[in-house]
């Protein structure tokens, strides 16, 4: 910097240079020390599932059989295996012939269970909730089934049972109709879809009880249950916000809590009395709950994978909207243009972030409110630039500062989104984004951030 005559000052270019890097650096600083950094998070490969638990009534087609005599019973087949029409499935020892002879050391010794056995059934009871003592329950029916199948075994192997029931004491009875066999009964047995109360899913006046082999039945005693379809169906109980997302739903996922078995069923909506039901039907896993009346069930009703973004971190930026027939594609650079009117057809690039059958979003910085945009070939009206839409996207500061990248929402709820992992100028997995977006602002330089992962 030098004086010259007259007084006139003449600077020098490299310290105006300096002068304005020095202002500029000694900014940033100050601004860096009271601005507070900016939150960030890397995406991540996510999946969402939205869950709902209810205890469930379970109807079969079920007929219950009665005794045709006083006696002692005897179950040729035990809980859970099919009979054959005609097969013998129980005998009434009228006399108490076989009694002695089964609670015999021979007979006895001769049962057995095996440890895999019971370490199965046991181990699908490890999810049980303490506070469910109805599944303590069902655990014991299933042990006390095991035991009573392996007697039934052995007393109707043992040959001094066999001449005891070719005797006149015995009589042997058949079933009339082909079924899975249960000894298992409760106050709903013969329940049918029609027959469902409100108060049934109580239980205040459900019991549960079961016969063994040598039990005294009386002539008219229900002495078990044969099942004859294998389509059963679960009802559960709705309130009316739950009825009506379910409502239209005629497929759906659900989950055995007990054995953490998945699988699809039927799916309808119903309504009795003022009061709204979910019926699931299904064709598979019957004869595993064939002793249970009631089961806890996990309705999987919405699940989406994608990438996985919180949902605090979506803003919503504002584009012109084009109609797709002023936007032309270059098929040799893979480029968008649109043609001004200005007469001399010059070309502008433009980037569409979205299109449809009727709109093209382009960044508002392409384009001017009030621009005129030629018909192709000059056969049509121009378009005159102006009108709006709004799409969905996060801030990604992968470059340092605030990008905009679009997003396509599969499932959000108020913490978290999934999105489609494959969107055009959207995100990629680990990509660094903006947790809050009303933190930043876009083209925003990021140069103090936490929380990144």
């Amino acid at each position: 910097m030098k004086i010259l005559k007259g007084g006139k000052l003449k600077l020098n270019t490299g310290i105006i240079i300096f002068v304005f890097i020095f202002a500029y650096l000694v900014i940033r600083i100050l601004i860096s020390l009271f601005d507070k950094p900016v939150s960030i998070t890397s995406v991540e490969k996510g999946y969402i599932v939205e869950n709902s638990y209810y205890n469930g009534i379970i109807i079969r087609d079920e007929k219950v059989i009665a005794a045709e005599e006083s006696g002692d019973i005897y179950f040729y087949l035990s809980s859970g295996k099919m009979a054959a029409k005609q097969e013998e499935i129980y005998l009434i020892d009228k006399k108490g012939s076989i009694k002695g002879i089964a609670d015999s050391g021979s007979v006895l010794d001769a049962a057995s269970v095996s440890y895999g056995d019971l370490k199965e059934t046991i181990s699908s009871y490890q999810n049980h909730s303490d506070s469910r003592y109805d599944e303590i329950y069902s655990l014991r029916f299933d042990l006390e089934n095991m035991v009573n199948s392996s007697l039934t075994n052995s007393i109707m192997n043992n040959e001094e049972v066999r001449a005891a029931i070719d005797s006149s004491d015995c009589e042997t009875y058949r079933s009339d109709d082909i079924g899975i066999v249960s000894h298992t009964f409760d106050s709903y047995s013969g329940i049918t879809l029609d027959s469902v109360e409100p108060e049934m899913f109580d239980r205040k006046d459900f019991r549960e009880y079961s016969l063994e082999n040598g039990s005294a039945v009386k002539k008219g005693d229900d002495i078990l249950r044969l099942t004859q379809n294998g389509t059963w169906y679960i009802i559960i109980r709705l309130d009316e916000a739950q009825k009506n997302a379910l409502q239209g739903r005629s497929n759906i996922t659900i989950r055995f809590r007990r054995d953490d078995i998945t699988t699809g069923a039927g799916f309808s909506v119903f309504e009795k009395n003022g009061n709204y039901y979910g019926r699931i039907e299904l064709s598979k896993y019957m004869i595993r709950y064939i002793n249970s009346r009631f089961i806890d069930i996990e309705l999987i009703t919405t699940s989406e994978q994608g990438l996985k973004i919180p949902t605090s971190s979506i803003v919503t930026k504002e584009f012109y909207v084009v109609s797709p027939t002023y936007v032309l594609a270059d098929p040799a650079d893979g480029k968008n243009y649109v043609i001004s009117n200005s007469g001399n057809g010059d070309k502008k690039e433009v980037t569409v972030y979205s299109r449809d059958e009727s709109s093209c979003y382009i960044d508002k910085n392409q384009l001017q409110a009030g621009e005129a945009l030629a018909y192709p070939n000059g056969e049509g009206n121009p378009y005159v630039v102006g009108e709006t839409g709004s799409l969905n996207g996060v801030y990604c500061i992968n470059r340092g500062y605030a990008v905009f990248r679009l997003i396509d929402i599969l499932y959000q709820t108020d913490i978290y989104t999934i999105i489609n992992e494959n969107q055009e100028y959207g995100l990629s997995l680990y990509d660094r984004i903006v947790i809050n977006s009303d933190e930043v602002y876009e083209s925003q330089l990021i140069d103090k951030f936490t929380g990144e992962d």
